[in-house]
């Protein structure tokens, strides 16, 4: 996963502190400054409980903002979302569908049986076939098992037929079973 532009940024500045600190070790080092401004600076932290609390506060930012860095550059990527699925493939090449093509297939099929006034369908790829969860509301005069078996069969009978992707699982949530003049809240 790309590191967010927020993070870069203080990467950038977490870089140009410890480059700044770098160069002030170095030059102690090498006695460019010499020992008595070094050793002044240095008990300036010891001089006062509001000298302590900012020296606390920038060793507490120092530390938050590592960990950030730290979590935010070592984070696995998440894996890329398929958004088609093999239909076939040959010496020539091999054809996809768009899983929202196959989606379309499976809402129109859903609105063309009566019994049911809403339908929310996701899809899946598994290995070897598609893998869809349809979440539906239904007339309350439904008889649910015989119903659904019936949807089952003939859904998988009618994707397979225009797609060529077998249909490996059709799972079925009956969320509610209203009367004819049901309205969707939000409508």
């Amino acid at each position: 996963m790309k590191p967010r532009v927020i993070d870069r940024i203080l990467l950038v500045l977490m870089l140009l502190a410890t480059i700044g600190v770098s160069a002030l070790l170095l030059s102690v080092a090498t006695r460019i400054l010499p020992a008595e401004y070094v050793l002044y600076n240095a008990t300036l932290a010891y001089s006062g409980f509001a000298a302590s609390l900012i020296v606390g506060g920038a060793g507490l930012v120092v530390l938050i903002l590592s960990v950030r860095l730290l979590i935010a550059f070592n984070r696995r990527p998440s894996a890329p979302r398929i958004t088609s699925a093999l239909v076939a493939s040959n010496e020539l090449g091999s054809t996809h569908i768009a899983l929202a093509a196959v989606d379309h297939l499976v809402q129109r099929h859903c609105r063309a049986n009566g019994k049911i006034k809403e339908c929310v369908s996701n899809l899946y790829t598994v290995e070897g076939g598609l893998r869809v969860a349809l979440k539906l509301i239904v007339l309350p005069e439904t008889c649910i098992p015989q119903f659904s078996e019936e949807l089952k069969a003939s859904l998988k009978a009618y994707l397979e037929d225009h797609t060529g992707i077998p249909v490996r699982e059709i799972s079925i949530l009956i969320a509610a079973a209203v009367q004819n003049g049901y309205k969707p809240s939000g409508e």
